[in-house]
């Protein structure tokens, strides 16, 4: 992992990647829940904030995926790419959003 500050550019150029075509997502949030292989259709993506930062990804069909206080973020050899949101000074994980190329495995 590596923080998002300071890489924003290659962060949005990352989630830019996954549009045109279609991509899966794999959102986890702490306490509560998770989706895993959500099929989107990313027409745009952003980033905003000057840290922790708002990541969103417009998809077709006026649907959107957003994600809150991210900090981190790393992009895989397989072309996934992680999103971390820390909820707390003990570092511990309150959120995170995967998006992938292709289904993730089950």
């Amino acid at each position: 992992m590596q923080p998002i500050r300071g890489n924003v550019e290659a962060v949005e150029g990352a989630l830019r990647s996954f549009a045109g075509g279609p991509a899966w997502v794999h959102a986890e949030w702490i306490p509560g829940g998770f989706l895993r292989n959500m099929r989107v259709d990313v027409t745009a993506a952003y980033v905003r904030g000057g840290g922790p930062y708002r990541v969103a990804l417009r998809c077709a069909g006026d649907a959107w995926v957003r994600i809150e206080d991210v900090t981190d973020w790393e992009l895989d050899p397989e072309g996934r790419l992680c999103l971390l949101a820390w909820g707390d000074a003990e570092q511990r994980l309150s959120r995170t959003l995967e998006i992938s190329p292709r289904p993730f495995p089950a």
